[in-house]
């Protein structure tokens, strides 16, 4: 490594020599455990310190609340709160939380919805399309109560499907023919 004030005081370096020591600036850190303890805890306060100066200065430059906890490997907890109270940025973050968990869940029960009032429709198309295919005259008894049953029932949930879009009471639920 170039001892930069040397270097600099060395009349006879040409400018892009200067240039490239200058350049040289820091190596790229490999991620991985640090296998020395002592260089792991100077790493560790150093970089520490580094977070919650940015965590200040983020919340300080851009108006917002920061709420950072870390524990370190021996267990000791380094805490920053920009509001002051982290208590109340953590409970604020469990309301937020538990209000976003409450939307997702309505958002999956109409979507359930819409899928079940879609698939009737689908069974309703099913039943027309073997319907318009039927030849009535050449069903057995059995077969036409059964077809009488599945017409019924298709009719009632169309019936209900649609007091539930329009909020209103279904008249008559089971119709018999």
């Amino acid at each position: 490594m170039y001892n930069t004030a040397k270097f600099f005081s060395d009349c006879t370096a040409s400018r892009s020599e200067k240039v490239r020591a200058l350049a040289m600036g820091r190596k790229k850190v490999e991620m991985k455990k640090i296998k020395s303890k002592n260089s792991r805890h100077v790493t560790f306060s150093k970089r520490r310190k580094g977070l919650m100066k940015k965590a200040s200065e983020l919340s300080v430059l851009c108006d917002v609340e920061v709420a950072l906890i870390v524990f370190s490997g021996s267990g000791n907890l380094y805490e920053f709160s920009s509001s002051g109270s982290l208590g109340k940025t953590l409970e604020r973050y469990q309301t937020y939380n538990a209000s976003q968990e409450v939307a997702l869940i309505k958002k999956a029960e109409k979507r359930k919805k819409h899928h079940t009032e879609y698939s009737g429709h689908r069974k309703v198309d099913e039943h027309l399309n073997v319907m318009s295919d039927l030849k009535v005259e050449q069903l057995t008894t059995q077969e036409l109560i059964h077809l009488e049953r599945d017409v019924g029932d298709t009719l009632a949930q169309t019936r209900q499907s649609k007091a539930n879009n329009h909020g209103q009471r279904p008249n008559n639920m089971h119709v018999s023919f």
